[in-house]
């Protein structure tokens, strides 16, 4: 009965590792051939009554490195070996990658009689492996497009902002032209006045007849009566003023384009010059004027700060954003009165710092962590893409290797804080 069911079980372990998908090699202690399945028949391209008693390295052709280290572990600490990663050479030459568990065969007294190995070829998997790689490859292609058109919508952002800043321009220009348009107007009336007093009295001047003639007296007269006609006394005052007016406009107007320029920095590349921080925000307060000044009013301290190393253009395009952004929500908040925008400036050992400060409607919990990522935005379709902090961040983090955050109360108000780097080393040592 023993030997009956001997006999079942050693046919049913036959029947399990003929059909196994992995392929199975049993050696003796010599390393030769006692058994194999169809699918070892299969990954080598020998059969089985050929094998059966040669040396397992004649049959599974393996790199010699990979020979040599398999036959002495398992001969030295006759212990289970997990190998990844074989290259294997077939009956016909192909070539293929394997894993395998080799482990020693030993009775029940504990003595080794063989080994066995399992071994499952990889080479599918590899190729997959290396399709995923292509893959991969193309949606680094990809990212990189992605990335392009992103550039091109940060462009778009930029135009966007320079078609908001030109407007804002145009009509500061435009109040200054305005009165100096009038005030030249109206000295246009007051010269034609003089002239003709003028006139009138280089008839006399220059005739000197009309000195001693009796109609002298009544040339005099219409000039009197002229003179108190046209006022002429105010004039003489007033005409200074119109002056005044003028010279104070025109200085405006060159202001207003200084300021500009300085904000934009047109004269600038993209590269790191000495950047007086205090200067950027005032000339980018002239550029946002007409953004803020309907909705609040202006607090600004600036603190003995050094220039630092930075691209000027880009750091002011940021203030910008940040000032109109204030702006928008002191807007937003819909008040009485104007509010306030409060803004500093100052230093530690290595960086210089400023702080721009809003009453308005604040940040809630769930957004400010959001409010740099490219895209978020809370304002409504139309009037944002959710870009300028995201640029802002860029710009701030990782051009100039400073830092930017923000504090704020939903409802009560909030503060952007800008870091920068004194020195150009600071810089160039995060770069390393």
């Amino acid at each position: 009965m023993k030997t009956e069911n001997f006999y079942e079980t050693k046919q049913l372990l036959n029947n399990l590792l003929a059909y196994m998908d992995e392929a199975v090699i049993a050696t003796d202690i010599n390393f030769h051939i006692t058994h194999m399945n169809i699918s070892a028949e299969i990954l080598t391209g020998y059969t089985k009554e050929t094998s059966i008693g040669k040396a397992v390295l004649d049959i599974v052709k393996l790199d010699a490195e990979e020979s040599l280290s398999i036959n002495s572990f398992l001969l030295k600490e006759k212990a289970k070996l997990l190998k990844n990663n074989i290259h294997l050479t077939t009956k016909n030459g192909e070539k293929k990658i394997i894993n395998a568990i080799f482990t020693p065969l030993k009775d029940h007294k504990d003595h080794l009689f063989g080994f066995v190995g399992i071994i499952k070829t990889i080479t599918e998997q590899k190729r997959m492996e290396k399709e995923l790689l292509e893959t991969n490859k193309n949606l680094l292609d990809m990212v990189e497009k992605l990335k392009e058109a992103q550039t091109q919508l940060i462009q778009k952002e930029k135009l966007a902002g320079i078609g908001q800043l030109a407007a804002g321009v145009a009509h500061e220009i435009n109040n200054p032209l305005g009165f100096i348009s009038s005030n030249f107007k109206v000295l246009s009336k007051y010269i034609s006045v003089y002239q003709n007093v003028l006139s009138l009295y280089h008839s006399i001047s220059n005739n000197p007849l009309l000195q001693t003639h009796p109609e002298c007296n009544e040339i005099l007269n219409k000039i009197i009566n002229l003179e108190k006609e046209k006022d002429i006394e105010f004039i003489h005052e007033d005409i200074q003023g119109l002056l005044s007016d003028c010279h104070e406009g025109l200085t405006r107007v060159k202001d207003i384009v200084q300021g500009l320029r300085l904000f934009s920095r047109i004269d600038q590349l993209n590269e790191f010059e000495e950047y007086d921080l205090n200067e950027g925000i005032q000339t980018t307060l002239v550029v946002a004027n007409n953004e803020i000044k309907y909705d609040a009013e202006v607090e600004l301290n600036p603190g003995q700060i050094p220039l630092i190393p930075a691209m000027g253009n880009q750091i002011n395009q940021v203030l910008l954003n940040i000032v109109i952004n204030a702006a928008y929500a002191i807007r937003k908040k819909d008040l009485d009165d104007l509010g306030w925008i409060k803004i500093k400036t100052y230093k530690d050992e290595n960086y210089v710092y400023m702080a721009i400060e809003d009453n308005g409607i604040g940040i809630s919990e769930e957004n400010i962590h959001k409010i740099f990522d490219p895209f978020f935005t809370t304002k409504p379709i139309g009037e944002g893409t959710g870009l300028g902090l995201g640029i802002a961040y860029d710009i701030i983090v990782n051009k100039h290797k400073g830092n930017i955050w923000v504090e704020s109360t939903l409802g009560e108000g909030s503060i952007f804080y800008i870091q920068l780097p004194i020195l150009q080393e600071l810089i160039l040592e995060e770069e390393v």
